[in-house]
């Protein structure tokens, strides 16, 4: 039997979480209210399982879908998990030097970086954000642990073109702008996750709603299903919206389940 309940995706930096860190309370309440019409609600982002214990400390949810689908956990516990091969993750490691650029390293334990002290501002900001959600990794084993994805780095002078034809085969290699890459294994994403949830739970597409902001949420946004871009959103997502809701700092989410009667 084909359940009639709605399910919501949640991206969460430009979506529910600010660049400050910070979640409106209109959010917080909007998300609680449709739970208690017994919908369900899924984090779904590219943050790994350790990035995300500061967002369900103050939102609701059911499950969280980590790491751009590596990792789907429901009910607290972890139904799938990707890591990538031993020898694929020592070509990451030997990447930055290589190809000139830096990575963060992602696996669901917390978060590493080739260089702590970077010539990247974006980078510098990334390790003080990822210490405030207390998911930093500085322990000297850069190489040897579950990796799950991966971001990268670099400028004018680093060979992006080079680590792209070098990678591409492995990881769906996502342009966030600015020189910036966030690299996925091979049949994982968000949009895979949804996919994981839906069946599980035998949710139809008309039912399913997605809210998100950047590239990384193009999976999802491809999908079947009912597509919210932020009133702030990459380009890249306007002819797959369905809806285009205000800003979140202007209680988009919240005006968002308004429009499709979630709340």
């Amino acid at each position: 039997m084909v359940n009639n309940k709605k399910a919501l995706f949640f991206d969460v930096d430009g979506t529910i979480v600010d660049a400050h860190n910070q979640i409106p309370k209109s959010t917080v309440d909007a998300i609680h209210e449709t739970r208690k019409k017994g919908n369900l609600v899924f984090i779904n982002s590219g943050r790994p399982r350790k990035m995300l214990k500061s967002i369900t400390e103050r939102v609701e949810c059911d499950g969280l879908l980590c790491g751009c689908g590596t990792e789907i956990v429901y009910d607290g516990k972890s139904y799938f998990k990707h890591v990538v091969s031993d020898e694929l993750r020592k070509k990451v490691v030997n990447a930055p030097k290589k190809y000139n650029i830096e990575i963060i390293a992602e696996s669901s334990e917390g978060i590493r970086f080739s260089n702590t002290k970077s010539r990247f501002k974006t980078m510098n900001f990334f390790v003080e954000r990822i210490k405030l959600n207390n998911a930093f990794i500085d322990d000297d084993i850069f190489g040897d642990f579950p990796l799950c994805k991966f971001c990268l780095q670099g400028d004018e002078e680093s060979n992006i073109d080079g680590f792209i034809k070098d990678f591409k085969d492995d990881f769906d290699i996502i342009d966030r702008h600015g020189f910036f890459y966030e690299c996925v294994p091979k049949g994982c994403s968000k949009g895979t996750a949804i996919e994981w949830v839906q069946n599980y739970f035998k949710i139809k597409g008309k039912n399913t709603y997605v809210f998100g902001d950047t590239t990384n949420d193009l999976p999802m946004f491809k999908l079947p299903v009912n597509s919210i871009a932020m009133g702030k959103h990459d380009k890249e997502l306007s002819e797959y919206a369905t809806f285009i809701t205000d800003k979140l700092e202007n209680d988009g989410i919240k005006k968002a389940m308004e429009h499709f009667n979630l709340i």
